[in-house]
């Protein structure tokens, strides 16, 4: 069994609810990569990719550098614990498709689980449940 402890990796760009969204474009360094947004008390409140500022930029082309982190970002956090296992981060494609997920320890922000190493972690398995099939 594999857990989101084994394939998360570490939060390389933070950055605050209230700062730019062009603030948040400059730490991103390809489409692979997600900023960890905190909240006024430093908890994480949720993932700013490209394609979710690519997204700003379509709908607000002549302000979206001085939008706010937090007009990208969901209300609710969604997240995984270290200990969810890839079948539990599946579950969650399935119902909101493949995306980066904050993993959070207690009630801090430790890792960022990106799809890929899911996906292949998932087909490399003999049981993959990535084709739907339950035998």
């Amino acid at each position: 069994m594999t857990y989101v402890s084994d394939l998360m990796s570490p939060i390389t760009s933070v950055i605050s609810m209230t700062q730019s969204v062009a603030e948040a474009a400059q730490l991103l360094s390809g489409e692979d990569d997600a900023v960890l947004v905190l909240g006024m008390t430093n908890q994480p409140r949720g993932l700013i990719t490209e394609a979710a500022i690519a997204q700003v930029v379509a709908e607000y082309p002549e302000t979206w550098p001085k939008k706010r982190c937090a007009c990208i970002i969901p209300e609710e956090l969604e997240f995984v614990r270290p200990d969810d296992t890839t079948d539990d981060v599946i579950r969650l494609y399935q119902d909101g498709g493949p995306r980066p997920l904050t993993v959070v320890g207690n009630i801090n922000a430790v890792g960022i689980l990106y799809p890929g190493p899911v996906f292949v972690q998932t087909l490399s398995q003999p049981e993959s449940r990535m084709s739907g099939s339950s035998d």
